[in-house]
C-alpha cells in the first residue's frame, strides 16, 4: 500500500535496552500503558525524546517514497540556523 509512507508514525515511543533490561518511554505515554508495562514486570525509565521514525520504501511501481516523523521535522526546522555573509566567508 503505496500510501503507508504517508501515514503519520506513533506519538510515543518506547526504547528497549538490553543491557541493563530496562524500557526508556516518553514522557507523553498514557498512565494506563505505563502500568500495564509495569505489571508485565518491565523497568520503566521516562524519558522526553525516545527516538525517531524515519522510513524508505518502494510502492508498487519500485518508485522510492520518503517519510519522516513530523515532530522530527518540526524540531529540525527550530534548530536551522541561517547561513549569514560573514559566516560563509570564515
Amino acid at each position: 500500500d503505496g500510501e503507508y509512507a504517508e501515514r503519520p508514525a506513533p506519538v510515543q515511543h518506547i526504547h528497549h535496552q538490553w543491557k541493563p533490561e530496562v524500557l526508556f518511554i516518553e514522557n507523553a505515554m498514557p498512565e494506563a500503558l505505563r502500568q500495564a508495562l509495569q505489571v508485565r514486570g518491565h523497568t520503566l525509565y521516562p524519558r522526553g525524546f525516545a527516538g525517531a521514525t524515519q522510513l524508505i520504501m518502494l510502492d508498487d511501481e519500485g518508485q522510492m517514497m520518503a517519510a519522516s516523523e513530523p515532530r522530527v521535522i518540526a524540531k529540525n526546522r527550530q534548530l536551522q540556523q541561517p547561513v549569514t555573509s560573514s559566516a560563509a566567508e570564515q
